[in-house]
């Protein structure tokens, strides 16, 4: 098989060391983890999105990974022109593959704050009528109750007993009262650029909730992706914004998944997926619900309920930043 796309970081690991020989850490039916020097390396089938550290393979129909009898004791051998299984199983040729580089990238047509706040009414009526936000339904009341503007006060309530998947929490669960008060403790610290105490505040919550990325995990990684394109959008120090990435999960990410931990170190560097950085740039450079729409289900339809919880952090990050008297708590970075 042939590599249709390789993430510019991964290109680059591999260049730099002679060759990688990776361990299995988690197989799937459409992709494949394997860890090296505690790195984590992912193998994808090409109905998914390539992401930083990962590769996307161009597999016959029917392709699955767990068909391939691959097992804890099989090694992955990388070099720059290919990848080999030590079972002789699979093989990938990395030579034609396009290189896609993960980085957030300054946008230069940005448009204006009027139609960015319209594509934020679009984005919620789509995220709420197609995501899956299960674990955050029963906080929204709280949420709203923390971020007063007219975004987040319109947020759609939903009849909880009547959610797809069954994951939901309930008022009265022990898991909702647990995590209810922190949770609004650490958006409150977001809110107030709390960089003294974001590290224990994260750290309460971080590793919580649904899937091999917790729930929560992928509420933080959306949220910082925003920080980190509002804060060029408005001019703030981006040096700064990334130190308080950094700073926020230093103290979490070995609390979590091993997959989890990467996508938060990631994210908070700005490293995002092809789909993740396809809806910032619609978001803050387009005035197309069509392309809204579009966008944001291809990252709804990330894992189980990751894109959904992903989406939703990028959301309230944007009702965040777009309003003046939350934004004006970070005044002190603009460059």
């Amino acid at each position: 098989m042939e590599a249709l796309f390789i993430s510019k970081d991964l290109l680059e690991y591999v260049k730099s060391n002679t060759t990688i020989i990776a361990k299995i850490h988690s197989i799937f039916n459409n992709a494949c983890n394997m860890e090296y020097k505690e790195k984590l390396i992912t193998i994808l089938t090409k109905d998914k999105i390539i992401a930083p550290m990962s590769i996307v393979i161009d597999n016959p129909v029917g392709f699955d990974f767990k068909k391939l009898k691959i097992n804890s004791n099989n090694k992955f051998v990388f070099t720059d022109e290919f990848i080999i299984c030590s079972n002789f199983t699979f093989k990938v040729e990395l030579k034609n593959a396009k290189v896609y580089d993960p980085k957030i990238e300054r946008l230069e047509n940005y448009i204006e704050e009027e139609v960015i706040l319209k594509n934020l009414i679009k984005m919620k009526d789509i995220l709420f009528e197609y995501g899956k936000l299960d674990f955050f339904y029963p906080l929204l009341d709280d949420i709203k109750n923390c971020i007063a503007n007219d975004l987040v006060y319109k947020l759609r309530i939903i009849d909880i007993g009547k959610l797809s998947n069954g994951l939901s929490l309930k008022n009265n669960d022990k898991s909702y009262l647990f995590i209810k008060n922190k949770f609004i403790d650490f958006l409150k610290a977001i809110i107030s650029y709390d960089i003294a105490n974001i590290q224990d505040y994260a750290s309460n919550i971080i590793g919580f909730g649904f899937g091999l990325t917790p729930s929560i995990d992928d509420f933080i990684s959306g949220l910082m992706i925003s920080i980190i394109y509002l804060g060029d959008y408005y001019n703030l120090d981006i040096k700064n914004i990334y130190k308080f990435n950094n700073k926020l999960i230093a103290k979490s990410i070995n609390k979590t998944t091993k997959v989890s931990s990467e996508m938060l170190i990631n994210s908070a560097k700005g490293a995002i997926s092809k789909g993740i950085k396809q809806l910032m740039t619609t978001l803050l450079s387009e005035d197309d619900d069509v392309s809204i729409t579009n966008d944001l289900k291809r990252v709804i339809s990330f894992g189980e309920t990751s894109g959904s919880d992903m989406a939703f952090g990028i959301y309230i990050g944007f009702a965040i930043f777009t309003d003046i008297r939350y934004r004006g708590n970070w005044k002190w970075i603009y460059v």
